[in-house]
């Protein structure tokens, strides 16, 4: 009798755990949904900014957009070797 409630006891125990798991995993994934809605603008220009410092361009003057930095890109002269 003792054997069929160990049996069914760590069964239950397995399932706990996996559910417990999915849990904290869905709370993250909206955590991080959260932040980045929040900061998604702030993380978007630092990079943008950060690109630009990369391809030696000026950015003390202000925000750069998006079109600006798509735009930069077709100034490159790519030549083959």
């Amino acid at each position: 009798m003792s054997k069929l409630f160990s049996s069914t006891s760590r069964k239950t125990q397995r399932g706990q755990g996996m559910s417990e798991y999915l849990i904290m995993v869905g709370v993250i994934a909206v955590a991080a949904v959260a932040v980045f809605g929040i900061f998604g603008d702030t993380v978007e220009q630092q990079m943008l900014q950060a690109s630009a410092v990369l391809a030696g361009e000026d950015v003390t003057g202000g925000n750069i957009t998006v079109d600006q930095s798509l735009d930069n890109d077709n100034d490159l002269n790519l030549q083959a070797l």
